[in-house]
């Protein structure tokens, strides 16, 4: 007998049931007793090895990101590390690289290893999977990008949000032809950013045209090839957003190598305020992720959802903004 048999038996969670078992005081006495009987009548006997590994494990929170090059990411696992030190627990990072057989692996050593919890934003939204983790009762928290079918603790940003406000200032701005370079397909914080960004717009009487918008890898160099393939044009863009500060990067480069003048030749808001833009000549415009506050809501819906398996889930969204620079 394990104690989903047990769990099963008694019509309880793998969570509730493992509560019981425990010790733990907070479960609901009838549920508690359920628990008891099914345990009584099965002659069920914990596995000492398995618990001690569990107890080796408690401490460990398993992060699983997209990209380990990219400072928005790294400044989440700091504050997820800096909130999991408060809950003396340690992290475990894994890079999926934007790579669903890589996301799938950290996964499942997740579930092998009976993490303490997870926090994961993951490589697609309607390919990846969390769905190994809640069923080995696993507390998990997911970031900066939605996956289909998910209804449990998220921290997500207003991406739409961001794309309209990256559109405002650039039409305030007296900018007429306007085009974006966004991330690959299938990842939701870059399909609303796009989509905010075209929807203001069109509020504002103008269109996104397909030829205007550049669809990539999230790589400094596909930034590059991105902005130069834009100005080739008959009809070039005046202004450009970019969705994510690699590709910022790649842009900022290319405009550089080539001669261009910002924000003459062309108005720049980019994604992420990272160090560099802010000392470059002229500075990023940028749409800003408030990164510390990802990082440690996160940490703490994991913490409270270790402690008790129970409580309510919740989805937090919060605001973008914009740090306006020379640029655009």
């Amino acid at each position: 007998m394990t104690i989903h048999d047990i769990a099963a038996a008694a019509g309880v969670s793998s969570a509730t049931a493992s509560r019981v078992v425990n010790g733990v005081p907070t479960v609901d006495p009838a549920l508690a007793r359920r628990v008891t009987e099914a345990i009584e009548a099965h002659g069920y006997v914990p596995n000492p090895n398995a618990r001690a590994l569990r107890r080796r494990m408690s401490s460990i929170w398993r992060v699983i990101i997209p990209d380990l090059q990219n400072p928005f990411f790294i400044g989440v696992v700091s504050a997820i590390e800096e909130a999991a030190g408060q809950h003396a627990s340690s992290i475990v990072l894994s890079n999926s690289d934007e790579h669903l057989d890589r996301e799938r692996e950290a996964v499942w050593s997740a579930v092998a290893e009976q993490a303490a919890g997870v926090v994961i934003a993951c490589a697609s939204e309607s390919k990846s999977s969390v769905g190994p983790l809640q069923d080995a009762g696993i507390p998990v928290v997911l970031i900066d990008r939605r996956v289909r079918d998910y209804s449990g603790d998220a921290v997500y940003i207003d991406n739409r949000r961001a794309g309209q406000l990256a559109a405002e200032h650039l039409i305030a701005r007296g900018y007429q032809r306007l085009a974006c370079i966004a991330g690959s397909v299938d990842v939701s914080a870059t399909e609303d950013r796009l989509a905010g960004f075209r929807a203001a717009l069109e509020a504002a009487g103008g269109d996104l045209p397909d030829c205007l918008v550049r669809r990539t890898d999230r790589r400094i160099d596909r930034g590059e090839e991105s902005l130069r393939s834009l100005m080739a044009l008959p009809s070039p863009p005046d202004a450009l957003y970019v969705t994510s500060e690699p590709l910022t990067a790649g842009v900022y480069r290319a405009a550089q190598d080539t001669g261009m003048d910002m924000p003459g030749d062309l108005g720049l808001v980019g994604t992420d305020d990272a160090a560099w833009m802010s000392l470059v000549r002229p500075g990023v415009t940028t749409i800003s992720q408030p990164v510390d506050q990802i990082g440690s809501l996160a940490g703490e819906m994991l913490a409270r959802r270790s402690r008790d398996p129970e409580v309510a889930r919740g989805t937090i969204t919060l605001e973008p903004s914009l740090v306006e620079r020379a640029s655009a």
